[in-house]
């Protein structure tokens, strides 16, 4: 019998934990046994289930002293309750780059001795795994008798001068390591893909070999082993750190992330700190392993000595607001709220807090889903700078948004859209949800601020998305024209891949637009912006954002893209569709001047945003409370709705409610505190006090 401290999920109230990521499943057992005997047992379950379903099962392995129980157990479970495991195929996570296969600290060795040898196909074993099934990563490249007759004439293709008959050079050797490497993601691919797969992890928080700082959209790939990791397996090479290799074979991230299922297994007190931050860190590359929370299958199995800090989460103090008003089921009344470890939760006996507000009223924190950057940063520019944008849009009440990155080229996106992959910043900064790509399959008449050589009037279906955007990874919201050809293929294809399709930057008719509807189009951006004008006769997008109730629309409400009277009508004809948005741009906090929109130069006076030497509107300089304020005093609707348009609406278009966008029990704590004219007072994050930078 399992002997487990803690079955099935930790109620464990994340402060940092947001509604794009999942919760892991952590299961707490007493010892590094029962945490093997589990693992096993899960594995078992697996195949025995596919066979019954007539289906292969895929593993991905991995290796070193946390996984030996768990191969341990599955030997014994396979000598006991023999089952045919002819069509099971295994994928290794990594392997060490130069040492030989047969070396006994090689992965490959690893597995053999601990587990291969002992359930292979055979004349006596018939049932066993076959040998061409398994598939462990091949680091070996020091000479010509390491390669394969294909990879030789590679090589001497690729490096047509070299002599043969010598050891490989470097360059050599990590160019064949690197074929190896897409080769290897090819062969994923193709057979595919992992129904679970089995992790460990470093002190350091990598996965595989994925160290700290790889880019987390990485596939299979060679790394440098950072000085942590060799120190941490240097016991494996008799304390010589001198011999432990310096590279390896990995699958990166990414790969990881394709598997159906994640199971991450830690054992020892020595593991315990890294766990921790696993599961409360701002997801990073700093921490590889941050990024299972993408994952919406992930479970952790843990020993005691590995869970020992889980029980103490951040931010477990009670506190209680009172003499505040609350916006809450679309009213403001007076009342308390009540927070702990990050979430709202209901009035309790007693705080550990208690804050006066003053009477102040407390709102659910903003959500901009488009806004091109602030504060000198340029998203489709300069994104590594996004930190400095995250950190500041809580002075304006924003606590969590939507990168966007307006019409690029391919190198571009593929450099960008990395640096943009959600994450949390704690009490220090907005929680970044997910990313808008604004363009760039636009109407060429409609393109507004957008470099005209980027737009691509035309959806080739020949050119994949992943040719152009490089991944979808992180991707929430992409605005296009829904008329341009094979346009309403391409939303159908972003829907099935739960992406959210707007409507922009478009000529679209009334009809070309319903059909765009009827294919998956379930906003529109910018409204009136970038589009056609009203016409009484030839209707257009404007017609069907505004007699569409179910269809809601964003607005730029700076009183510059559309005068008071536009705002109003749109207020008028479709109140609950209206949702506001910044689109602010670099300009963003910063004084009249020369600034640049992606790669267009713009002119910032009197808090106008134009197009260098033209009247051409080009993004702004509003932050989300005053679009707020603005709202408010140019349409006379409620306080509540104009809040509303602001956090609950969007929160419930990018699927972030409940967690985000209300005041319920059981939604994070980010909320802002106003002044009856709607300034922000202050704003929290996870139940903290926003830190000004």
């Amino acid at each position: 019998m399992q002997k487990f401290l803690l079955i099935a999920v930790l109620c464990f109230m994340n402060t940092y934990l947001f509604s794009t990521e999942s919760l892991p499943c952590v299961s707490v057992f007493a010892t590094p046994e029962d945490v093997g005997e589990a693992t096993a047992q899960k594995i078992m379950n697996l195949i025995l289930d596919n066979q019954k379903k007539n289906k292969k099962t895929v593993l991905g392995l991995a290796t070193g002293s946390t996984v030996i129980p768990v191969y341990t157990a599955l030997k014994a479970l396979v000598q006991k309750h023999p089952i045919d495991l002819s069509n099971v195929i295994t994928f290794n996570l990594d392997e060490y780059v130069g040492l030989p296969s047969f070396h006994p600290q090689s992965f490959r060795s690893f597995m053999f001795s601990h587990l291969f040898d002992a359930l292979l196909y055979s004349a006596d074993n018939p049932q066993g795994i076959k040998l061409e099934n398994i598939h462990i990563p091949n680091g070996t490249a020091c000479t010509e008798e390491d390669l394969s007759t294909e990879e030789f004439a590679a090589l001497s293709q690729q490096f047509p001068h070299r002599t043969q008959g010598t050891s490989l050079t470097q360059e050599e050797s990590f160019w064949i390591l690197h074929q190896r490497a897409l080769y290897y993601e090819m062969l994923i691919t193709q057979l595919g893909p992992i129904d679970l797969q089995i992790l460990g992890i470093g002190r350091n928080g990598h996965i595989g070999f994925v160290e700290p700082e790889t880019p987390l959209s990485t596939k299979t790939l060679m790394v440098q082993l950072s000085e942590t990791t060799r120190q941490d397996n240097a016991h494996f090479f008799d304390e010589n750190l001198q011999i432990v290799p310096q590279y390896a074979l990995t699958m990166g991230t990414e790969t990881i992330l394709q598997s159906k299922e994640i199971l991450l297994l830690a054992t020892g007190a020595h593991k315990a700190e890294i766990v921790d931050k696993t599961l409360k860190e701002p997801i990073s590359s700093a921490i590889p392993s941050t990024a299972l929370r993408w994952h919406r299958n992930v479970s952790f199995f843990l020993d005691q000595d590995a869970s020992s800090l889980l029980n103490s989460p951040p931010n477990r103090l009670v506190k209680r607001f009172y003499n505040a008003y609350l916006l809450l089921d679309h009213k403001i009344q007076e009342g308390e709220l009540w927070v702990s470890e990050g979430k709202i939760v209901p009035p309790q006996k007693e705080a550990d807090i208690a804050i006066d507000v003053q009477g102040a009223l407390l709102a659910p924190g903003f959500i901009d889903i488009q806004i091109n950057g602030g504060f000198g940063c340029d998203f489709s520019r300069n994104p590594e700078s996004i930190d400095l944008v995250a950190k500041r849009l809580p002075l304006y009440g924003v606590t969590a948004f939507l990168p966007t990155v307006i019409s690029s080229s391919p190198d571009q996106y593929r450099q960008t859209l990395p640096l943009l992959q959600p994450r949390v910043y704690g009490n220090s900064g907005a929680a970044i949800l997910g990313i808008h790509l604004e363009g760039p399959y636009f109407s060429t008449t409609y393109r507004g601020a957008h470099n005209p050589q980027y737009i691509r009037p035309v959806f080739d279906e020949t050119t994949s998305i992943d040719q152009l955007y490089g991944s979808l990874q992180g991707v929430k919201l992409v605005t296009l024209a829904p008329e341009i050809p094979g346009a309403l293929h391409l939303i159908q294809y972003l829907k099935q891949h739960h992406i959210l399709v707007s409507a922009g930057h478009s000529g679209a008719s009334f009809d070309q637009m319903k059909a765009g509807i009827d294919a998956g189009v379930g906003l529109v951006t910018h409204l009136f912006n970038a589009m056609p004008s009203y016409h009484h006769r030839n209707q257009s997008i404007i017609s069907s954002a505004l007699i569409s109730p179910s269809l809601p629309y964003s607005l730029i409400a700076d009183g510059i893209h559309l005068s008071p009277e536009t705002l109003s009508l749109c207020w008028r004809c479709n109140p609950d569709g209206l949702i506001l948005v910044s689109d602010s741009s670099e300009a963003l906090g910063l004084p009249n001047g020369n600034y640049r929109l992606g790669t267009m130069d713009i002119e910032v006076t009197d808090g106008k945003v134009y197009l260098a030497g033209t009247q051409t509107i080009a993004a702004s300089t509003l932050s989300l409370d005053q679009a707020v304020r603005h709202l408010c005093s140019m349409t006379n609707c409620s306080v509540v709705q104009a809040l509303e348009a602001a956090s609950l609406k969007p929160a419930q278009l990018i699927h972030a409610y409940p967690s985000k966008g209300t005041l319920d029990v059981g939604a994070d704590a980010d909320f802002v505190i106003l002044t009856p004219d709607l300034h922000v007072k202050a704003s929290y994050i996870g139940g903290e006090l926003y830190k000004t930078p």
